[in-house]
């Protein structure tokens, strides 16, 4: 509950967030990909539109889908081949799974992802 409410802060109050989670989910897949569905929260797609030109993101082959279901500052990349989830309730898992196995509780962090 801490580390979520803490991201939430963070998300609004950091608008960036969704560029460094473009960022990472980016760089995990092929660069070759031919198309790049990526879902996002409606409100991080206006920011996306207004940080890169419509150019650019037909130069990226991006089709920017809305997904409300989607917390704001993350998202899902999807291609032919390959998709990634770099959502923040994605990110907040890894990061509550990561502390809980650093203090020896693997068990704890096994059970949060069922």
């Amino acid at each position: 509950s801490l580390a979520r409410g803490v991201i939430r802060s963070e998300v609004k109050t950091n608008h960036d967030l969704i560029f460094q989670a473009l960022s990472e989910g980016l760089k995990v897949l092929p660069i070759q990909e031919k198309h790049y569905q990526i879902r996002l929260h409606p409100d991080d797609i206006e920011r996306v539109n207004n940080h890169f030109s419509e150019e650019e993101i037909t130069k990226h082959r991006w089709d920017l889908v809305a997904a409300p279901e989607l917390s704001a500052g993350g998202c899902e990349i999807v291609t032919d081949a390959n998709a990634v989830d770099i959502s923040v309730e994605r990110r907040v898992r890894d990061v509550i799974d990561k502390f809980l196995l650093e203090q020896g509780l693997s068990h704890l962090a096994n059970a949060s992802d069922e």
